[in-house]
């Protein structure tokens, strides 16, 4: 019961601190005050952010974000030293954020938010 209480109260802390910094003040994109995250998903996914809406899109990603801190902090809570909570937290939450932006990343391409292909094909030529 104690890890279902740290779990929500990790991940409501982190979730309110990212929505009042990140998704509250942002309406539209701005290429140059773009997030780290939101800049590795349009890179490595081909997004095109004129076609989805960028609010719900930084949303999601600082669910994923919150959701992703709360499963480290379950893990490593029952370690003792903290240098050995730190280093298992960063071992954990490393992969975790790049498996979950993966499947966030192939959710908005099978949507449909890429860029198109075919401008880029026929510059190629």
């Amino acid at each position: 019961m104690e890890y279902i209480v740290y779990f929500i109260l990790t991940f409501l802390i982190v979730y309110a601190i990212s929505y009042f910094l990140l998704v509250r003040k942002k309406d539209k994109y701005d290429a140059s005050k773009v997030p780290v995250e939101v800049e590795y998903m349009i890179k490595k996914y081909r997004l095109d952010v004129g076609k989805m809406d960028y609010k719900k899109f930084l949303n999601a990603i600082s669910l994923l974000g919150s959701l992703d801190m709360s499963i480290a902090v379950i893990f490593i809570f029952p370690i003792e030293n903290i240098f050995l909570q730190l280093l298992v937290g960063f071992l954990i939450l490393i992969p975790l954020i790049l498996i979950s932006f993966h499947f966030l990343g192939k959710y908005y391409v099978k949507k449909g938010f890429v860029k198109d292909e075919r401008k880029r094909k026929r510059n190629r030529k």
